[in-house]
């Protein structure tokens, strides 16, 4: 089942839109609030987002980055959270602690190769260097946290269970898996279903009640 994080969902969405069948996007829409207001904790969220130079540079036109024209959607949850942050009680961290620290703590960092929430690019040339015993394993084609979590658990458990026990990550238990691509039931045909459920459902009703009637008449009538 699609849900809002799926990539191909939300391409097949537009697509849709694009050709006039703007179903799917009018049931994510109405389910928003269904997931929106517990993604996170929200006060959490805006109190490390605000203490950093990220979310807090009086020298950055914010508004106008979140509103680039040369980007097809632009960042409107950006936008949204920035638009917030400055009501919200701020304690930046001091600048010095901003600057990755050396450590010889084993650490592993994991990541996908094609997690484009956070690239693991990153991790390899901003964090890895102050990690004297740190272990890097990046997995093929593998994406974010939904990818990562709901993938190979078996694979996931002996990887990390070795990495606990040993120091050492062993992710020879991953297969490779190819990206799937496929939309399967998609958010426009599971605005059609829904609409078909909510037209049917009182409609059946409607048909039992008219048989139990006739059921019960009839009854009488034999009487």
């Amino acid at each position: 089942m699609p849900v809002p994080l799926s990539g191909p969902a939300a391409v097949d969405m537009w697509l849709a839109a694009e050709s006039g069948d703007a179903s799917g996007m009018a049931l994510l829409s109405m389910i928003r609030n269904t997931f929106l207001p517990t993604l996170w904790t929200w006060g959490e969220g805006l109190s490390l987002a605000a203490s950093v130079d990220d979310y807090n540079d009086p020298a950055r036109d914010y508004r106008s980055e979140f509103q680039a024209t040369d980007t097809i959607f632009g960042s409107p949850m950006s936008l949204m959270l920035w638009s917030m942050g400055p009501e919200w009680p701020t304690h930046p961290i001091p600048q010095e602690y901003l600057q990755a620290q050396p450590t010889d703590i084993e650490t592993p960092l994991i990541g996908g190769s094609v997690d484009f929430s956070i690239p693991p690019q990153f991790a390899t040339e901003e964090l890895l260097p102050y990690l004297s015993n740190g272990e890097q394993v990046i997995l093929k084609d593998v994406g974010h946290t939904n990818s990562f979590w709901n993938s190979q658990p078996e694979a996931r458990a002996h990887m990390l269970n070795t990495f606990f026990d040993t120091g050492q990550a062993d992710a020879s238990l991953y297969t490779y898996h190819p990206l799937d691509f496929d939309v399967g039931l998609g958010w426009p045909a599971l605005a059609k279903l829904l609409v078909a459920v909510v037209v049917l459902v009182p409609i059946l009703f409607l048909v039992l009640v008219w048989w139990s009637i006739l059921m019960v008449k009839r009854r009488r009538a034999i009487r």
